[in-house]
């Protein structure tokens, strides 16, 4: 199963929902969205706006790759839990802050794969399917310590 997470920023992420509904061959995948705020509802991916804590949990524990929009709590979690996955970063239009800039940002320190480009989307998917992709090795200390001096070294 692959994991889509979109987060809950007011404006949701109709792009990225809709581009992957919208795949060819969608059915040699098992999607499952968490959609938010986004008004597009899909018609060929099992979807909720929300989730509980432990259900989005639990979805990126059982996923073998999940796509997730730039929020940095995701980012976090899949981390922690030494997932698969796939970032795309919602525009600096769509959003009150820039993931753009944040992932770019921790892709300097920490190997990430992200794309920028929803057309480069089910090319990334599928390789990453195929790759044995490493994940991503932090170094040992306590992930909040590591978040809160990322920040500071890099936002204030």
């Amino acid at each position: 199963m692959i994991y889509i997470t979109v987060g809950n920023n007011p404006f949701g992420f109709d792009d990225l929902i809709k581009t992957i509904d919208n795949f060819d061959n969608i059915e040699k995948y098992s999607f499952y969205a968490q959609i938010g705020n986004g008004f597009y509802k899909p018609r060929n991916i099992k979807f909720k706006k929300f989730l509980t804590t432990n259900i989005h949990e639990k979805l990126i524990k059982e996923s073998s790759l999940v796509i997730s929009h730039g929020g940095l709590g995701t980012i976090l979690d899949l981390i922690k839990l030494k997932k698969k996955f796939l970032i795309v970063p919602q525009k600096k239009s769509d959003i009150l802050n820039d993931q753009l800039y944040f992932v770019k940002k921790l892709s300097k320190k920490y190997d990430l794969n992200y794309i920028k480009n929803l057309n480069n989307l089910k090319f990334s998917i599928e390789r990453l399917l195929k790759k044995n992709n490493k994940i991503i090795k932090l170094p040992k200390t306590n992930i909040n310590i590591l978040v809160k001096n990322f920040l500071r070294d890099n936002f204030f």
